[in-house]
């Protein structure tokens, strides 16, 4: 297992930060929850914001589209979660 500090970050098998831009992908804060689904994952962090990066096919990553996302983007600013569950085709979140 990768701790998410590491300087390199692999989820749903996709590398998503080397050590000169992991500042830049991850937003400086410990993460509470993360899940990785077939070709997309997610993570809530310590504020219970939700982000979500990968393949965005069928709209899994909860953006508003279908739009692959390299990094990691806010799903549903302004909304707190405390629960999410990626799938092969589906991620689930539950707000507070």
């Amino acid at each position: 297992m990768i701790p998410l500090r590491s300087p390199k970050l692999l989820l749903a098998g996709i590398l998503i930060a080397s050590h000169a831009s992991a500042n830049n992908v991850f937003p400086d804060l410990p993460y509470q929850e993360v899940t990785a689904g077939d070709s997309q994952s997610c993570a809530i962090d310590s504020s219970q914001k939700l982000w979500c990066w990968g393949s965005g096919d069928f709209g899994k990553l909860g953006t508003g589209n279908s739009a692959d996302q390299v990094y990691p983007t806010a799903v549903s600013p302004g909304q707190s979660f405390k629960l999410v569950d990626a799938g092969d085709n589906h991620t689930c979140a539950i707000d507070t």
